[in-house]
């Protein structure tokens, strides 16, 4: 869902999203492969386990680079996204590539739904995320 409302946001809104944007992107792709992959695989026991906790970790994950990217917001010297990340591919290594995004990339300009800007709706997506992660084991404790 957060995936479906970022596009329609850029192409139906016109907003170019940062990097720090992309990268927000990449992990909700990778936690729908993981819950794919869970679905398909319908795990039991410990391979259940292992699929969950790799959903949280990636929650978790998803929850600190929005952290980060909140904090670069409120930093009055904070710069936008000049480049996009394809070029930045072609001209940087990853190490230095992650060092841009994660100490000067921006959105200077983030657009704001409700009075929040959308990595603040970002990070509140990857935490019901993580907590419907752990609703089952929740609801299963509960039981035994």
């Amino acid at each position: 869902m957060a995936l479906a409302i970022s596009f329609v946001l850029e192409w139906g809104f016109g907003f170019t999203p940062c990097l720090l944007c992309v990268f927000d992107r990449m992990v909700f792709f990778l936690l729908a492969l993981v819950y794919l992959f869970a679905c398909l695989h319908r795990p039991k026991g410990y391979t259940q386990l292992i699929y969950g906790l790799l959903a949280l970790l990636l929650c978790l994950f998803g929850i600190a680079l929005t952290g980060r990217h909140l904090w670069l917001l409120k930093q009055p010297h904070a710069t936008a996204c000049s480049s996009g990340l394809g070029y930045l591919f072609e001209i940087l290594s990853l190490k230095e590539i992650l060092e841009i995004v994660l100490n000067n990339a921006s959105c200077t300009d983030a657009p704001t739904f409700l009075g929040l800007p959308l990595p603040a709706l970002t990070m509140l997506s990857f935490i019901l995320v993580a907590l419907a992660t752990l609703l089952p084991w929740y609801a299963k404790d509960k039981k035994g």
